[in-house]
C-alpha cells in the first residue's frame, strides 16, 4: 500500500500474532517474577466493586471504598473477581500479565505505519519499538496487576492502529468508506472510556485528530463525526449497563462524578474529579514532565524514573518550528501526523484534567514510536537516514537503560490470594461496621457475614465528610439509629482516626474488644501493622 508515493511496510497477520504471543508469554513470566499484586486500589475497590454488584450491596454499604471508587464501573474487574475465588494466585498473575502483552499487536502495527518519510522500517526495528512500548516505568509496574490502565491503553492503541493502517482509505477513499473506517477505529477507544472514565480524554483527542485527515472540510467533519459515533457505541457497550444501574439507583449515570450537572440528591454538588496532581502555575505545568522525572513532583504516589515522556515532550518542542518551515513538504506521512496530533491533544487534556501519570500510559507506550518520528523531523531521514537511525537508537537505548519502574506493592506468592480470617462476631445479623482511616479495607468485606453493613464517613485525607446531605446523611442516620453491636475497622497505625469516628457517634472502644483481621496483604508483621476490628459501646451519659 502506498501513501503520497511512499511505501508503507506492514507485517502480515501471522507475524503480528506470533510476536504478540511471545510478548504475552514474556509479560506473564515478568508478572510471576514481580510477585503477587497488592496495590492499594485492588484492596480498596477492584475486588469489592464486583462483589457489591453481584450481592446487591450498592447503597447497602455506604462509601466502603471512599466516595468515587465505590461506584467505579465493576464490569472490567469481573474476570479478576471470578478468578480470585476460583484460581490459584500464580495463575491469576500470569493471566493478567499475558493480557497486558496483547498491547504489543497495535504497537507493532503503529511502528510499521508511522515511520519518517522515505524511511523503510524493517520488521526487526518495529519489533524493538513495540517491545520498548511495553517497558516503560508505569507499563512494567502495571504488568500482572489489577490496574486496568494497561488494558484500556491497549484498546486506545488498537483504535489508533486501525486508523493508521486505514489512513489511505480515510484520506482518499469514497466518503462512505472513510466514514466506516473512522467509526471502526473509534469503537475500541470508546470501549476504553466506557470501562474507565479517565480514558475519555483519548476519545476527545481521537475525534479532534480526525480533523487532520486531508479531505475537503465537509468530509473531514463527517469523518470526525463518524469517529465520534464509533466512540459513542463503544462507550455504551462497555459502560452502558453500569450507567443504567447508577441512573436508576442515584439519578446520576456516572455517580458521583459531575454531580454539579446531574444533581443527584445522594452526593454533593461538585465534580468529584481526581485533580490532586494538577499543577497550580503555568511554569509548573509547562515543565511538568521534567519535574516528575527529577522527583520534584510525585505524579504516581510512588517513585519511578523514565525519560520517555520528557524526551518526547522536548523533541515535540524542537520540532514545532521545523514543521512550520517544512509545511509544504511534511517530513512524515499522514498516519504519523494523525498519531502525533492525537498524542499532543491527549497530553494537554490529561495535563489540565488529571496530571496523574498512570492515566498517561497510552502516551508512554507510544513514546518510542513517536520519538523516532520526531527524530526524523529534526534529522531529515531522506538526507541523513543513517544519522537519524543512530540518533533514535542512542536516545531509546539511554531511555531503556535508565528506566526505573514504579511499584505499587507486591507480596510473595501463596496458595490463597487474600487469606482473610474474620474474627468471631457473636451476633452478625445485628452488627454494623464503621470504617475509619485511609487504609484500604474494603477487600475484606466479602469475607464477613453477608448481612453486616459497612459505613465509611471519612475521606481519603482523613476527617469526617459533611454528613448533612445525601448518602453521607443517610450513613449518619443509619449509624445513629442502630441499637445493636457496632464495630470499627481500621489500620493499626490509624487508631486516632478510629477514635475520632467513634467519638462522632458518642461511642468508645470496648475494653478488650479489639481483634486482628488476618490477611495476606496486610499481615500482622506489616510495616503499617495489621487491620483491627474493635467493638464499640455507648459512652457513659451518651443519649
Amino acid at each position: 500500500m502506498k501513501e503520497a508515493g511512499l511505501p508503507v511496510r506492514r507485517g502480515n497477520g501471522w507475524t503480528v500474532a506470533a510476536f504478540t504471543a511471545v510478548a504475552s508469554a514474556a509479560c506473564a513470566l515478568l508478572a510471576l517474577a514481580l510477585g503477587q499484586d497488592a496495590n492499594y486500589d485492588q484492596q480498596n475497590y477492584h475486588f469489592y466493586a464486583p462483589y457489591a454488584l453481584f450481592n446487591n450491596r450498592i447503597l447497602y454499604d455506604i462509601f466502603p471504598a471512599f466516595s468515587g471508587p465505590t461506584f467505579t464501573n465493576p464490569i472490567p474487574y469481573l474476570p479478576f473477581y471470578w478468578l480470585a475465588w476460583n484460581a490459584p494466585p500464580m495463575l491469576i498473575g500470569a493471566l493478567l500479565g499475558a493480557l497486558y502483552g496483547l498491547a504489543y499487536a497495535p504497537l507493532y502495527l503503529l511502528a510499521t505505519t508511522v515511520p519518517p518519510v522515505s524511511a523503510r522500517r524493517s520488521g526487526p526495528a518495529a519489533m524493538v519499538l513495540a517491545a520498548l512500548g511495553l517497558t516503560g516505568a508505569v507499563a512494567i509496574a502495571e504488568n500482572g496487576t489489577t490496574f486496568i490502565d494497561n488494558l484500556m491503553s491497549a484498546l486506545v492503541l488498537s483504535g489508533l492502529a486501525v486508523a493508521a493502517v486505514a489512513m489511505p482509505s480515510l484520506a482518499r477513499a469514497s466518503p462512505m468508506r472513510a466514514i466506516i473506517w473512522a467509526a471502526i477505529a473509534g469503537f475500541p477507544v470508546g470501549l476504553a472510556a466506557g470501562f474507565k472514565l479517565t480514558m475519555a480524554v483519548y476519545c476527545v483527542a481521537f475525534v479532534l485528530a480526525a480533523l487532520v485527515v486531508p479531505r475537503r472540510w465537509p468530509e473531514r467533519m463527517a469523518v470526525a463525526v463518524a469517529a465520534g459515533v464509533g466512540i459513542g457505541i463503544g462507550l455504551l457497550v462497555a459502560g452502558g449497563p453500569w450507567f443504567a444501574i447508577m441512573w436508576a439507583k442515584t439519578g446520576n449515570p456516572i455517580f458521583p462524578f459531575f454531580n454539579q450537572v446531574f444533581q443527584s440528591p445522594l452526593a454533593m454538588v461538585e465534580s468529584y474529579r481526581y485533580d490532586y496532581g494538577v499543577q497550580d502555575g503555568l511554569w509548573k505545568a509547562l515543565l511538568f514532565p521534567f519535574l516528575v522525572v527529577s522527583g520534584q513532583v510525585m505524579a504516581t504516589g510512588v517513585p519511578f524514573f523514565d525519560l520517555r515522556v520528557p524526551a518526547l515532550y522536548m523533541l515535540a518542542i524542537i520540532s514545532l518550528p521545523l514543521l512550520a518551515i517544512r509545511r509544504r513538504h511534511p517530513p512524515f506521512n499522514l498516519a504519523a501526523r494523525f498519531v502525533l496530533v492525537f498524542a499532543a491533544i491527549a497530553y494537554v487534556l490529561w495535563l489540565v484534567l488529571f496530571s496523574i501519570w498512570r492515566y498517561l500510559l497510552p502516551i508512554e507506550m507510544l513514546a518510542p514510536v513517536l520519538i523516532t518520528a520526531l527524530v526524523g523531523v529534526i534529522v531529515p531521514a531522506a538526507r541523513m537516514r543513517r544519522a537519524a537511525m543512530l540518533a533514535s537508537a542512542a536516545l531509546l537505548g539511554l531511555i531503556a537503560l535508565t528506566t526505573r519502574p514504579a511499584d505499587w506493592g507486591h507480596v510473595s506468592w501463596d496458595r490463597e490470594l487474600y487469606g482473610v480470617r474474620v474474627p468471631p462476631i457473636p451476633r452478625p445479623d445485628q452488627a454494623l461496621v464503621l470504617m475509619a482511616g485511609t487504609a484500604p479495607t474494603a477487600f475484606m468485606i466479602p469475607f464477613f457475614p453477608a448481612r453486616i453493613p459497612f459505613i465509611r464517613l471519612e475521606g481519603f485525607s482523613g476527617g469526617m465528610w459533611d454528613t448533612s446531605r445525601g448518602l453521607y446523611r443517610i450513613g449518619e442516620e443509619r449509624v445513629r439509629a442502630h441499637q445493636n453491636d457496632i464495630y470499627v475497622l481500621y489500620g493499626f497505625d490509624q487508631e486516632a482516626s478510629a477514635r475520632t469516628v467513634a467519638g462522632h457517634f458518642s461511642l468508645v472502644f470496648d475494653r478488650g474488644g479489639c481483634q486482628t483481621v488476618e490477611n495476606r496483604l496486610q499481615p500482622v508483621d506489616a510495616p503499617d501493622g495489621p487491620f483491627l476490628l474493635c467493638l464499640l459501646r455507648r459512652a457513659e451519659g451518651a443519649p
